[in-house]
């Protein structure tokens, strides 16, 4: 389970800084402003449902606020 967005490039035994909470954002992502955004556990990336059905196995990163931006709530507990 994921306990943060590592926002380092961070090798195996490296340490490096986590976002557990608050805005992150990348100019190569396209999301809908809205949309919950989980885990995506077959690309080790970030997925948005889009209403369609999740992956088996997920976990809930935060929310879109624009096609650019996720807002993270990291919580742990809801892993599914």
């Amino acid at each position: 389970r994921a306990q943060g967005l590592a926002i380092d490039s961070v090798n195996l035994g490296e340490t490096c800084k986590f976002l557990v909470l608050g805005k992150y954002q990348n100019t190569t992502w396209s999301w809908t402003a809205g949309d919950a955004i989980f885990s995506d556990s077959t690309t080790a990336g970030a997925l948005s449902t889009g209403g369609q059905a999740a992956p088996k196995k997920m976990q809930y990163y935060g929310t879109a606020t624009d096609s650019i931006t996720i807002l993270f709530k990291f919580d742990p507990t809801l892993a599914y």
